[in-house]
Order: structure tokens, then sequence, then C-alpha cells
């Protein structure tokens, strides 16, 4: 009788792993297939060139931080890294006729651009200390073409996860439709800076100053790997260079 309760009561569990499993993989097909229709139209649009391929790492865990000047960079990093990104993407985004049903599709970890994303946050620590990589635009889309001050959620999941970042800045992007225009292909570069941290305030500083100075180091970091005109207030981290050739 106790063997039969013990495999009966295992064998729910044994049905949830393979749901989940099937699940999964229903997500990495799903991926693939929006890879697989997206490159070539990305690639009628930009004329992309990317440097620093050697820093990407071979996986997670590993936080992403990238600019966001237009709709392009979330496909172009996408398409450009060696790995299956977990992306973080605005909630309004979602219900756009087009792009938001590529970001459903995608499953992105919806955001609310104003106020503070507990859910989202949780949701990406987790994946990342299950080894993940999760990629974030930490200034949300701004339409600017120079970076602005970024949202606390890019920092905070860097401090909680404590997990290696990876700086990626793509210049381009912004004058694209122009080009469009005249029927020709965007210029875009995308540059891949080197891994840091986990990132670590200095202790002597409360909660809302290490946050700041998180956001910050993350928002230098990503500087260095765009054109001075695009880097707003933010100088190159004198530990990253310029990141150009």
């Amino acid at each position: 009788m106790r063997e039969m309760l013990s495999s009966g009561a295992e064998q729910p569990q044994r049905r949830t792993m393979t749901y989940a499993a099937i699940a999964d993989k229903g997500l990495l097909l799903r991926r693939k297939l929006i890879r697989g229709f997206t490159r070539p139209l990305m690639s009628l649009l930009f004329r992309a060139q990317v440097y620093g391929k050697e820093h990407f790492p071979s996986g997670g865990p590993l936080l992403v931080v990238c600019n966001h000047f237009h709709w392009a960079e979330p496909p172009l990093l996408a398409l450009s890294s060696p790995w299956d990104i977990e992306f973080l993407g605005a909630r309004a985004a979602m219900s756009h006729k087009w792009v938001g049903w590529f970001i459903r599709l995608y499953r992105a970890i919806p955001v609310e651009k104003m106020g503070i994303n507990v859910d989202a946050i949780r949701e990406a620590v987790e994946m990342l200390r299950a080894g993940k990589i999760v990629g974030i635009f930490p200034e949300g889309r701004t339409h600017l073409n120079h970076l602005s001050s970024a949202w606390p959620g890019a920092a905070f999941i860097a401090l909680k996860a404590r997990v290696p970042v990876l700086p990626v800045g793509i210049a381009g992007t912004f004058e694209a439709p122009q080009r469009w225009r005249s029927l020709q292909r965007a210029p875009v570069e995308i540059r891949v800076g080197e891994v840091f941290g986990p990132l670590d305030p200095p202790r002597s500083v409360d909660r809302k100053a290490a946050l700041e100075w998180a956001s910050r180091e993350i928002m230098r970091r990503i500087a260095s790997l765009l054109p001075e005109r695009m880097r707003g207030s933010f100088e190159a981290s004198p530990e990253q260079g310029d990141g150009r050739p």
C-alpha cells in the first residue's frame, strides 16, 4: 500500500515536468521561427556590422544591457547574439498592431514604463538564477538619438541577481527612416563590450544611492560603445575605453 501511495504521489510531478519540458521546447521552436522570419527582413532594412563578438560569453547567467533609440534594437540584438535571450519588453508596445504581435509571440517579460515592476523584476531575477540570459533596455525606448537617464529596473536586477553584465551599443537605427525613404539599407554598428560585474556598490551608501550608482555604471558602459554624440550626459567608462577599433 505504501509503495502504491508513493508511486501515485510521484506521478503528477513527472507529468508537470513533462508539460514544462514540452512548453520550453515549444517556446524555443517559436523563437527559432521568429528569427527565421525576421533575419531576411532585417537584412533588407539594415546593413549591420557586429564588433566585439569575442566578448560574447559561452552562456549564462548573464544580464545584457543595450540602448534603445528605435524599434529595431531588440531584433538586431537578438539576431546578432549566439544565444536565446529572455527580453523584458514594454507592456504598452505589446498592444501595438504589428510589433506587439511579435513581442507577445516571443513571450517577452512585460514591464510598465512607469512605476515599480515587482513581478517583472522577480521573474527576471529567477531566470538569471536559473542560468539564463536576460536582456533589458535600461532607458526604455527614448525616441532620441542619445542616451538618457535609466529607469532603476536594470540596476535593481543586476544588484539582486549578482550576475555578470554584458553591455551592447547599437548606433545607426535612429537615422534609418531617412535611408529607407531613398530605398537604401541603413548602416548599423553593433558593438559588444567586455563583461563586467557583478556590480558591487560602495558599502557606505544606502539602497537608493546604490541603485543610482549601479544605473550610472551600466549607462557609462553602454556609452563607451556609442559615438560621442550619442552618449548624452554619460562619459565613457575608463575601464571600458571607447569600445571602438
